[in-house]
């Protein structure tokens, strides 16, 4: 995982943090506060389903870039070989 994945990582593991601290010591009735904390869970998981899809996209992106810079790199050797080749031998 790079350094964005964990800074996301993070970043909703103390959304969800909070929120449950929250909703835990908000006076109201334990019933109201575990639907807020099941609504909240549902919402969280909303969001991480999004972001995970956009990591996946992300992942696809990169492995086509890296894919296509390597044929790049694959055909620069390839013309320096025949260059190589093809040039005249020094004379000694």
């Amino acid at each position: 995982m790079n350094k964005t994945g964990y800074f996301i990582s993070g970043l909703l593991f103390g959304a969800a943090t909070g929120t449950a601290l929250g909703l835990l010591y908000a006076p109201q009735s334990g019933e109201k506060t575990r639907k807020q904390i099941r609504v909240k869970i549902k919402e969280m998981e909303k969001e991480l389903e999004k972001l995970s899809e956009q990591l996946k996209e992300k992942g696809v992106e990169m492995k086509d870039e890296v894919k296509a810079r390597m044929k790049e790199v694959e055909d620069r050797i390839e013309k320096l070989k025949e260059q190589y080749k093809n040039a005249p031998e020094k004379a000694e």
